[in-house]
């Protein structure tokens, strides 16, 4: 079976919500396996232990999905382009992603990509918080920016969503060519790397950010 790729940029994914994804409608689902990150992360172990359980013969199609696959590391997104590579017809890889750009491109042309487009309030261009926020960071930075409850970030996921959300905001400011604005949407897209492929603490990614706006 070809592997799928569920992309949504501006959410988690909830496993319950695969139902209404039409390439997975009339999929056979009780032989299911999900793998969720281990302290944000999904790692090289958990894709071995996942290799050897799909080596046992299975009597009924299995269903594997991934949550969170864009936090694997290096070394387990190999393993499992790998998997990818010699599965057989057996086997549904479902891989829940937020940002595509952390998935390697060899494991994303072996995917089909779909895309859960976002909801409507999140794109008709209305103000919300994190546009306060953002008038925070580039007209009136202070150290109060660190006590922001939508500023604490619970694990990686969580502050990757927050940078994308920010980012969203300070592209309307960008539009308008506001210098601070395009200076901070640099920084983040300098972050987001770090959080990816070098652990870059989840908190300390959005501290930074704040600390770049009290310094500009």
């Amino acid at each position: 079976m070809l592997p799928l790729l569920i992309h949504s940029p501006s959410r988690v994914i909830d496993i319950s919500s695969l139902d209404d994804i039409s390439e997975l409608k009339n999929i056979d689902k009780k032989n299911l396996f999900i793998i969720s990150a281990i302290e944000a992360r999904i790692t090289i172990e958990q894709i071995r232990d996942l290799r050897k359980n799909l080596r046992v013969a299975a009597k009924i199609n299995r269903f594997i999905v991934i949550v969170t696959f864009d936090s694997a590391t290096a070394e387990a997104q190999n393993a499992m382009l790998k998997m990818l590579e010699e599965s057989s017809l057996d086997n549904q890889f479902v891989l829940l992603v937020q940002n595509l750009e952390f998935v390697l491109p060899t494991i994303r042309s072996r995917c089909k990509i779909i895309k859960i487009h976002e909801r409507k309030k999140d794109l008709d261009g209305s103000t919300n918080e994190f546009d306060s926020i953002v008038d925070l960071l580039c007209d009136a930075p202070t150290t109060s920016l660190f006590t922001i409850p939508q500023l604490q970030s619970k694990d990686r996921s969580s502050a990757v969503s927050t940078l994308y959300t920010l980012l969203k905001s300070l592209r309307k400011r960008v539009i308008k060519k506001d210098v601070k604005a395009l200076r901070l949407t640099k920084k983040i897209f300098e972050i987001l790397p770090q959080l990816q492929f070098n652990n870059m603490n989840h908190q300390l990614a959005i501290d930074s950010l704040i600390c770049t706006a009290l310094k500009i």
